[in-house]
């Protein structure tokens, strides 16, 4: 707890200087803004602001307050840890880890609004097929907790379609006896056993759904679902744009590395070929 107690004391200090004018967040003309990876540099720029320069910080603020809150988290101060995950957040509105985070503390709060609305939030900066999958979950939770489970198990069966997951699985089974319990049909009628879930498709609208037991019919039917729920049937193809393009301009720097990590995640969510390619030389 020493690394904690040493964060607490410099963000503490960090306040203390905020209040006494000492840093500027921000000023007509630039806002400071606190970056993990190079990438959320390009992300806050596309979805927050275009009409100010962005100052990146010299330390990793909002770091500082996401492992705070993990600690609270551990020992169930789950108050104190959205407090300090709200602050992640307002130093760095894209930081992914700290929006799951404040989801998961107001989840454990018994805050299900709130929940869902900071998932509708990280929504955008889902960026791989894990990602996209935890969102999807939360999305099951939400309607598990609203005792809607009929959506709940579309919720978790798309889940599993990009990522397959224990926990996803888990959810079904509990979903599938309490609806058999309440003499309750598939909304959908499109649930198939867990083992065909098992292998990662290629894309929801490739030839792989065909191994996971699924058609493009009932994946649509999924999707109709979703979409009368406002929950997005897919990545947000901004964000991918953003990332791709991002990867391009790091390259054109010489960051290579950084560049690689754009491109992982964009061919992660995409699977595209040209995207392999670019991986493939940044490897030779």
């Amino acid at each position: 707890m020493e690394r904690i107690e040493q964060l607490k004391l410099q963000t503490e200090d960090l306040e203390s200087k905020l209040d006494a004018g000492l840093i500027v967040r921000e000023d007509e003309n630039s806002v400071l803004v606190s970056f993990h990876h190079m990438m959320e540099y390009y992300l806050y720029a596309a979805y927050y602001r275009q009409d100010k320069v962005i100052r990146p910080t010299t330390e990793d603020y909002a770091l500082w307050y996401r492992e705070i809150g993990e600690a609270a988290m551990q020992e169930e101060k789950y108050h104190a840890a959205a407090k300090a995950f709200k602050k992640a957040v307002d130093w760095n509105p894209v930081d992914l880890d700290a929006l799951l985070d404040l989801a998961e503390a107001e989840k454990h709060i018994g805050h299900l609004e709130r929940f869902r609305a900071v998932t509708e939030q990280l929504y955008y900066f889902c960026a791989s097929r894990a990602t996209m999958a935890r969102y999807y979950r939360n999305m099951g939770y939400y309607y598990t907790s609203k005792y809607k489970p009929e959506i709940a198990k579309v919720c978790y069966e798309y889940s599993n379609l990009y990522y397959h997951t224990e926990n996803a699985d888990s959810e079904l089974a509990y979903l599938a006896a309490a609806m058999e319990s309440a003499g309750l049909a598939s909304a959908t009628g499109i649930h198939k056993e867990n083992e065909l879930l098992k292998d990662q498709a290629s894309g929801l609208n490739s030839a792989s759904d065909a191994k996971q037991g699924y058609s493009r019919e009932q994946i649509a039917e999924m999707q109709k679902v979703l979409v009368s729920e406002k929950i997005e049937p897919g990545p947000e193809e901004k964000t991918i744009r953003v990332l791709y393009e991002a990867g391009g301009e790091l390259l054109k720097q010489g960051q290579d590395s950084l560049a690689k990590d754009c491109f992982t995640l964009v061919y992660d969510i995409t699977q595209n070929p040209d995207v392999l390619a670019l991986l493939e030389q940044l490897d030779a």
